[in-house]
């Protein structure tokens, strides 16, 4: 198991995806026809207090060569988001708004230069996802100039004095095309408080060259360049089946009303899926970004909505309830309401603690990063938070490996019982005892209706040789339900064999070898193969199981089979 290593162009894109995924601001429109869709925002008037506010716009190409771009931006989203969640500032926890747009797509109109602002600020994280994974590519022009300025002039950013405003715009075009000058729409963006960061696209001598590097500069920002063909690597560990659990759990806490709160619930899911659809990891890392402090749902769920000012439960309508509430009085509204948020505060609080540990072993697992570059655009973009008194810290110290241990589920035995197995083996033993049959005896029990020949061999050595008629179940696959569907009833004669009924014949060596080389056992010396020779057989475990699962009508052959027995009849790829 390997870390999620990111390498230079994994984290960059990350950090790209990442602002990608966290706002929609509301009051935005976009018409439905084919051409550039005017989107008419509502500013909204500067927050009194902005000075933890973090503001992202994330610029993507989206032409058509682009598309290893957006997968990098889907699959690495919830990491970025997890990543800027512990921003702090004056000990308050930083919010997070995210704007997405996409330029550069001959499906966009040009008399917009191919631009679009696909989601305004915004903290709403699934419609962030949805968005992102509902964009595709196609061929066009991309105006890098012309989309800053578009970003700088229609998104409600904060003061220059309070918060921290960023761009990051990626691309593999020529940074000055269009008829926008990049100088001016750069400096116009950092006269304004916003630190554009550039992301190139390709080789990073290319990218300096088409003045990615200094439309960073020009605006405080830094540059960097990256594979987008990279494919984002996950590390499994030992927590993610838990927090996959939770994440289940917290879903059903949600009370969806208004509306819309179905629809918004339904996009939950989704984004669940979205993410799962790349790795289990990747869903692990969303489960993550939902017990943050980043991700609020108030605008549909009523669990969230509670904490929000001025809201009153008494106002909703009853047919804008959750249906399991529309029956309950005020009381019982307020208790079942209660009852939810508690029990989400402790699933939000056991996935957090999870995520510690997660995070300690993915670290512990991959060692030092072995590509310095993905180091060096996190450390820049703490470096912005920084000059703005931000800090990235988790809320509680790295869990130790003991607190680790007390962190794991509760020990729980095994369905093993050595002693059950003993006692059944003691019993089968003396019942096999009396069903040890010759060749003859075998050949005419299998011309019955009633009986079977089941053979518990591997499925490759199946198909090479068997029986002729014999039904293939293999040893490991048994249990009541696999079984059950192979021998008709308990009643039904079943007649087994393996590889050790069959001699060293060469035309036996391959598909029925025999397991009949000679075994060293305490106070006893082999000597070589014969009547008495100490060999495992697969006949005895598939007779005891057998016998153990009820099976109690079952005669084994213990004869040796050479090729010239008169009854023997073979079937398979070898014959």
């Amino acid at each position: 198991m390997k870390t999620i290593r990111r390498y230079q162009n994994l984290f960059i894109c990350s950090t790209l995806l990442f602002f990608a995924n966290s706002c929609i601001e509301p009051g935005y429109s976009r018409s439905s026809d084919d051409s550039f869709m005017k989107h008419t925002v509502v500013q909204t008037p500067p927050q009194a207090n902005q000075g933890n506010n973090i503001k992202l716009a994330l610029l993507l190409d989206t032409s058509s060569s682009m598309d290893g771009l957006i997968e990098q931006a889907k699959s690495q989203l919830w990491e970025i988001v997890n990543t800027l969640a512990l921003a702090k500032k004056a000990g308050n926890y930083a919010e997070l708004e995210i704007a997405l747009y996409q330029y550069g797509n001959s499906g966009l109109s040009s008399r917009a230069d191919y631009i679009q602002m696909v989601l305004p600020l915004t903290n709403d994280l699934d419609e962030i996802s949805n968005q992102l994974f509902n964009l595709t590519t196609n061929g066009g022009d991309e105006y890098c100039g012309a989309v800053i300025s578009a970003a700088t002039k229609e998104l409600t950013w904060n003061e220059i004095s309070s918060g921290l405003n960023l761009i990051f715009i990626a691309g593999n075009e020529g940074f000055d095309q269009g008829s926008t000058n990049y100088r001016t729409a750069t400096n116009n963006a950092a006269e304004n408080g916003i630190i554009v960061n550039t992301i190139f696209c390709g080789n990073e001598a290319e990218g300096k060259r088409t003045h990615w590097n200094d439309g960073a500069n020009l605006a405080g920002g830094i540059y960097a360049s990256l594979d987008m063909n990279t494919k984002t690597i996950y590390t499994t560990t030992p927590y993610d089946q838990q927090i996959t659990d939770l994440n289940t759990q917290l879903n059903d806490t949600y009370l969806a009303y208004g509306k819309k709160g179905e629809s918004r619930r339904s996009n939950q899911i989704a984004q669940d899926n979205n993410s799962k659809s790349y790795s289990s990891s990747n869903l692990v890392n969303r489960a993550v970004s939902k017990s943050s402090h980043l991700y609020n749902n108030s605008q549909w769920d009523l669990v969230d909505a509670t904490n929000e000012k001025g809201f009153e439960l008494n106002k909703i309508a009853t047919t804008d309830l959750p249906e399991e509430m529309q029956g309950m009085n005020d009381l019982e509204k307020e208790e079942y309401l209660n009852a939810m948020t508690e029990k989400r505060t402790e699933l939000k609080r056991k996935i957090a603690d999870l995520a510690q540990l997660r995070s300690a072993y993915i670290e512990k697992q991959s060692g030092a990063s072995e590509n310095g570059l993905n180091n060096v655009l996190l450390t820049a973009i703490r470096k912005q938070a920084t000059d703005k008194g931000f800090k990235f810290e988790n809320n509680d110290n790295r869990m130790d490996e003991a607190a680790a241990e007390i962190a794991l589920p509760p020990f729980q035995k095994a369905f093993v019982n050595f002693d059950f197995f003993e006692e059944t083996m003691k019993a089968a033993k003396g019942h096999r005892s009396t069903r040890l049959i010759d060749f003859k005896t075998f050949t005419d029990y299998s011309k019955d209706i009633e009986t079977i020949i089941l053979d518990t061999r591997s499925k490759e050595m199946y198909d090479r040789m068997h029986i002729k008629g014999a039904l293939h179940l293999n040893f490991s696959d048994f249990n009541q339900a696999s079984l059950a569907k192979v021998i008709p009833s308990k009643n039904t004669r079943v007649l087994i064999y393996c590889n050790n009924n069959f001699s060293l014949e060469p035309m036996f060596n391959v598909a029925f070898r025999s397991k009949a080389a000679p075994i060293k056992v305490p106070n006893q010396i082999s000597q070589g193969l014969g009547e008495n020779t100490n060999s495992l057989a697969l006949n005895i475990p598939t007779y005891i199981n057998l016998y153990g699962y009820g099976y109690e009508n079952v005669f084994e052959l213990s004869e040796m089979i050479y090729t010239t027995h008169p009854l023997l009849e073979l079937e398979g790829s070898d014959i």
